[in-house]
């Protein structure tokens, strides 16, 4: 996928948020349609109303969300910090992946939804790619560093 979709006039249009918005917006016209063809007693400015307040609070009270939040901008802060001080091409990279799928490691535990496990009720699925990520970091980075020596 393409990070950034398109730019107008210094604009910038980013895949994530476009798509992200797209999909509320449908959810939310589907869900007006929806009260309109079951005809319940809502009104088209009451659904709507709803909607907005229903998105709203989905994104101020989910914490999984603030954490998630937390986490991405501690995370670029200090590969910023470390990009001025890295040893060997890649190191950068790996380091993201490593740190990400640590910290997300954790930020799993914190969401209620079903999401399934591929080992009883302990780990997720999630939660399981996250610790094959942070073997390959570990890998790769102890893997460059060597190579960097040489």
């Amino acid at each position: 996928m393409y990070p950034i979709l398109f730019q107008l006039d210094g604009l910038t249009i980013y895949a994530y948020g476009f798509f992200l918005t797209l999909g509320i917006v449908v959810a939310g016209i589907l869900a007006i349609l929806k009260v309109r063809k079951e005809g319940l007693p809502i009104s088209f400015e009451r659904a709507a109303e709803l909607f907005f307040y229903a998105v709203l609070s989905a994104i101020v009270g989910s914490r999984v969300l603030f954490y998630d939040a937390a986490n991405g901008l501690a995370i670029f802060l200090f590969l910023t910090w470390k990009k001025k001080r890295k040893a060997f091409d890649g190191q950068i990279f790996f380091l993201f992946f490593l740190l990400y799928s640590i910290t997300r490691f954790f930020i799993e535990m914190l969401r209620g939804d079903p999401r399934g496990f591929i080992y009883q009720d302990l780990i997720s699925t999630s939660q399981g790619i996250g610790i094959l990520l942070a073997i390959t970091s570990l890998f790769m980075l102890f893997f460059l560093k060597k190579q960097y020596r040489r």
